[in-house]
């Protein structure tokens, strides 16, 4: 209440009724009490005015009080249920976000032991189950479990020396007894990626942060080897039983799962690593058997992203607003072997070198597409001893027809019915230079027996999707059934080297020798491309038939 100017002056009434102007107040007072002073109103009226504005102040902090109690109850909130106002996420630094990703294959089961789907290793691997070793968009191998590690000279002993604070998604610690645990499971009970630990002699702990590993024969891919199955690492105290998915280290957990169908991921919020609450709260990835119905999800918004994307229905993504491509690289390598072993027409180099000038392989990386890049020898231009060569034995058609015409005969060309479509575009370029080919198309059983087991066949389809696999191409008893003395040589001394500069070396070497020999034509390289909603970033960089890194993964 504004306080009128004459009450300075000691006129303003106690009691709130109205002041006699001039006369004398009419009341009683108590006999003992004194006769107020000439300051004793204003007085009073002073604490009447403090009064008034304590209360005032009172309210004001109880509203502010609520105010701020409020804000911070509903950051908790946002916090710990929703992630999803951006004041939260701005001072959180967490995310709500769910993403929906199209894939070609969900798995049939979670059992990372004995599924040998690639969708397994690629959605679990890293992604909830990690590995001693990550591995960089350059397929090299890098930090993970492990800091770091030293090699001794003679390639045979490996050191590596974990991270601190490392759990597992249990909240159990993660140390170096579960590391040495875990590789002595997967060679004992020949899980898959155990082939990877062939030359493992022993395994041992230093300390609680220190793994020494020691081998029979050198391996300087033993760090890459251990980012993929070979190197998990499990809770020894929490072991699963292969069906029921065990406590993994990594940035996500195991949601829901509906075999072959969908798969969800959830963040786990207590990993031990910085950098991941950026990450969605879920990913679900769903299975779309047709890559064209995938496309137009992520057109219009039904899913975030496709991964990958069919080569058919790439072409209708272009000048789509708000949908982006990321081109992947991989090492998965498509080549046509022939049959080169025993009796047959292409045991002999001159044969399989004619029948090579007749692939245009530029022109079957043309019609392939984005999907397809060039490659010219054995060696993925991602792997160790990759070189840009000049091929011994170049397009040349004519060159082609004249070796046959003098030789001919039918010759088979067997083929999955997922190789249709290149295979015809082989055949028929062999055909155009004169040879006389028949194609048989095959289901994948049918395929196995004829041509794996048989090898029944002259020329056929194949597809390399490992890394750091020239032995295994090379191999006598491989589908090729390529035979050389010189090829063997070289493939001792990659076995025996120890350190990553004489690995290299002497991949390039064997490289050149099946390029001169021509056991395979080398078709292309995949390059697999995914797309996605352009609030969606920090999709894969790298496509890999054993992990798929979603760690990157960020909703803006």
């Amino acid at each position: 209440m504004t306080t009128p100017p004459h009450t300075m002056q000691g006129d303003e009434p106690q009691d709130g009724r109205t002041a006699e102007p001039h006369g004398p107040r009419i009341g009683f007072r108590d006999s003992a009490a004194q006769e107020p002073t000439a300051q004793e109103p204003a007085a009073q009226r002073a604490a009447a005015r403090t009064a008034t504005r304590a209360t005032a102040r009172g309210w004001i902090v109880f509203t502010a009080c609520l105010i701020v109690f409020g804000f911070a109850a509903w950051l908790v909130w946002g916090m710990t249920v929703s992630h999803s106002n951006p004041v939260v996420r701005r001072l959180s630094g967490v995310t709500g976000a769910s993403v929906t990703i199209a894939v070609d294959a969900v798995p049939s089961s979670l059992d990372v032991h004995t599924d040998s789907e690639d969708a397994v290793a690629q959605y679990l691997v890293g992604n909830v189950y990690e590995t001693i070793c990550g591995r960089n968009a350059s397929n090299n191998a890098v930090a993970g479990l492990a800091t770091s590690w030293e090699t001794s000279e003679d390639g045979l002993t490996y050191t590596f020396h974990l991270a601190d604070g490392i759990r597992f998604s249990n909240g159990h610690t993660l140390d170096a007894s579960d590391v040495v645990w875990s590789l002595q499971q997967t060679v004992q009970n020949a899980y898959l990626g155990s082939d990877a630990l062939a030359g493992l002699a022993s395994v041992t702990q230093t300390d609680a942060s220190t793994v020494t590993i020691t081998l029979s024969a050198p391996d300087p891919t033993l760090p890459w080897r251990l980012s993929g199955r070979a190197g998990i690492v499990w809770d020894e105290e929490d072991q699963g039983d292969g069906t029921t998915p065990a406590a993994g280290s990594g940035p996500y957990v195991i949601g829901a799962f509906d075999a072959g169908q969908t798969l969800t991921l959830e963040r786990n919020d207590a990993y031990w690593a910085s950098g991941h609450t950026e990450n969605p709260r879920t990913v679900t990835l769903r299975a779309y058997a047709d890559g064209q119905s995938a496309v137009e999800d992520v057109k219009n918004g039904t899913v975030d992203a496709v991964l990958p994307v069919d080569s058919a229905a790439l072409a209708s993504l272009d000048g789509v607003e708000g949908v982006s491509e990321t081109t992947m690289g991989s090492t998965m390598k498509t080549a046509i072997a022939f049959h080169s072993g025993g009796q047959t027409y292409f045991a002999d180099v001159a044969s399989r070198q004619a029948a090579r000038k007749a692939i245009d392989t530029a022109g079957i990386v043309s019609w392939c597409g984005a999907t397809c890049g060039t490659l010219s020898e054995a060696v993925a231009p991602l792997d160790p001893g990759a070189g840009d060569i000049s091929p011994a034995v170049s397009y040349d058609p004519q060159s082609s027809r004249a070796f046959f015409s003098s030789l001919a005969m039918n010759l088979s060309f067997v083929y999955r019915e997922s190789d249709a479509a290149v295979a015809q575009q082989a055949i028929a370029q062999l055909s155009a230079a004169g040879w006389w080919v028949f194609g048989t198309q095959l289901d994948d059983a049918s395929y196995e027996r004829q041509v794996t087991q048989e090898h029944d066949y002259d020329m056929t389809i194949v597809h390399f999707d490992d890394s750091r696999d020239i032995s295994r191409i090379s191999d006598p008893n491989g589908v090729a059934q390529y035979t050389s003395s010189e090829a063997d040589e070289l493939r001792a001394q990659l076995a025996a080297a120890t350190n990553g500069t004489d690995y290299a070396n002497d991949v390039a070497a064997l490289a050149d020798r099946l390029d001169t020999d021509s056991p395979y034509v080398w078709l292309y390289v995949s390059t697999p491309v995914a797309a996605s909603r352009s609030t969606l970033t920090g999709m894969p960089a790298l496509y890999s038939s054993d992990r798929l890194d979603l760690t990157a993964l960020h909703v803006n």
